[in-house]
């Protein structure tokens, strides 16, 4: 086997061998060269995001050439670790720190002797042996493998994925008295208002586009944000002026509205008009949509439009027989509607050790 080495500038040169590993069954859209791309531009290029902390990509080969696995590495030299707080000296996942849903190695096929092929050149090459490797998903080989690790540490953290059944009304059926009822109430009171609500599912969008839904959703974050600030005491203000300050300077939220190219938007519509909106991503392979983020016009909360709508999608997308999606993968957290949809947990978890 061989192993070749490549800093955030020379991330091109991996395209190839990239876009073939990616398509391996377990990987989400976040071990994408798509993804990753937008990730290397917008937190490894620029050095001031991670002063003291360096990328680097390790692919590792067969010996004819054929790519086996590659994995994304932050490498971080001078450590500073305090009761919990930073980072100890060591290797880390690309793409940590909230960026990614799911982290994992590239690979089409997991072996446990081509990750510890790479842990082992990293320990050699950079002469230090701790490793923590988060966001990993439960679903995934690398997580049993990781999980058996001697000494390994492990934190728990929770997604969350929706399974499209193959028949709506056993569907329906099992979803809660409460959001069947919730369901109805939001289809008579359109019905009632004489509003019609409708979807559709853009593959692009435009930066107005873009500008006229995160402006949605900040409807929801800034009545949320107010609702805290006003409750908080006078330290707590100041720290989280100070701490939202050095979150700007070090890690500037990426617009991935902007940055992305094929996207999966679904829009719920009344009056050509957006009332509710989920932004994600989708990845063929597995037949799963990746969800980003989501946002409801207060103008229209009242009617449930992006449940309602997304209910009707999944009845569609039955009807058809799944022809595109069999996953809808809500991705990190656990907020009630997940829930209410039927989704289920997934854990990921965060695996760190000394080798």
């Amino acid at each position: 086997m061989k192993i070749s080495e490549f800093s955030p500038a020379d991330f091109s040169q991996l395209e190839s061998a990239w876009r073939t590993l990616e398509k391996g069954i377990e990987m989400t859209w976040f071990q994408t060269y798509e993804w990753y791309k937008i990730i290397n531009k917008h937190f490894m290029a620029e050095k001031k995001k991670a002063p003291f902390r360096k990328g680097t990509y390790v692919l590792l080969s067969d010996d004819d050439g054929k790519p086996l696995m590659i994995a994304p590495i932050q490498i971080v030299k001078t450590g500073f670790y305090v009761k919990g707080i930073g980072l100890k000296k060591g290797f880390y996942f690309i793409g940590r720190q909230g960026f990614s849903d799911y982290l994992n190695f590239i690979y089409d096929e997991f072996k446990g002797e081509y990750l510890g092929e790479i842990i082992s050149y990293l320990t050699q090459n950079y002469g230090m042996n701790y490793f923590c490797f988060e966001n990993v998903s439960s679903t995934c080989t690398s997580y049993s493998y990781l999980e058996n690790v001697e000494n390994v540490d492990k934190v728990d953290s929770l997604c969350m994925s929706l399974k499209i059944e193959d028949d709506f009304d056993f569907y329906l059926k099992n979803l809660s008295k409460s959001m069947r009822q919730n369901i109805r109430t939001a289809n008579n009171r359109s019905a009632r208002d004489g509003l019609k609500f409708t979807y559709r599912i853009l593959d692009h969008i435009t930066d107005e586009k873009a500008d006229e839904l995160m402006a949605i959703r900040a409807q929801r974050l800034t009545q949320k944000q107010d609702a805290v600030w006003d409750s908080s005491s006078m330290q707590a203000k100041l720290y989280t002026k100070g701490r939202n300050a050095l979150v700007d300077f070090t890690s500037k939220p990426i617009d991935v509205m902007k940055e992305i190219d094929n996207c999966w938007c679904f829009l719920a519509e009344c009056n050509n008009e957006t009332a509710a909106f989920f932004y994600s991503v989708y990845k063929p392979e597995n037949k799963t949509v990746y969800l980003l983020l989501a946002g409801v016009d207060k103008k229209y909360e009242w009617y449930s439009p992006g449940i309602t709508q997304l209910i009707s999608f999944i009845q569609n997308e039955i009807s058809n027989g799944k022809p595109d999606v069999e996953f809808l993968d809500m991705t990190r957290g656990n907020e009630k509607y997940k829930y209410d949809l039927k989704s289920k947990e997934i854990t990921t978890s965060q695996f760190s050790f000394y080798k």
